[in-house]
């Protein structure tokens, strides 16, 4: 955690007043929330140094073609740890756009059961293949 607020202090000049964990889901790595002033950044500690510097290079890339994603605003000498822009998130916040995902997801499989149910699963994998390609 040290390596983070030393992090957070090259990349801003000021301490890191705060430093709290963050809920993690589905990833190995652990995220905090650092925060001196009115400064507010996510710092990220990977397991995999690779996986690291692959996730460090799609953020830029997304960056430069203008998809918004938080920019990575640096990464420690060995690799191991990064700060990003921190989007502001509360644990509720987080809680609602989980809930809204699953809600979604329950919907969905249940029209595509019934689908299947009444259209075999030829024609019902076939529509939803359709239906996913207009989706995305």
């Amino acid at each position: 955690m040290e390596a983070l607020k030393n992090l957070f202090e090259s990349y801003s000049g000021r301490a890191a007043k705060d430093c709290v964990e963050l809920t993690s889901s589905g990833s190995n790595r652990r995220y905090f929330r650092l925060t001196g002033g009115n400064l507010s950044i996510v710092g990220v500690i990977g397991t995999n140094k690779a996986e690291n510097n692959a996730f460090v290079s799609i953020s830029r890339h997304f960056i430069e073609k203008g998809i918004r994603v938080p920019r990575v605003l640096a990464v420690s000498e060995d690799g191991m740890r990064y700060i990003q822009e921190d989007l502001g998130w509360t644990e509720a916040d987080y809680g609602y756009i989980v809930t809204a995902f699953q809600v979604a997801y329950g919907i969905g499989m249940l029209l595509g059961g019934r689908m299947l149910d009444r259209f075999g699963s030829k024609l019902g994998y076939s529509i939803a293949i359709v239906v996913w390609s207009i989706g995305a």
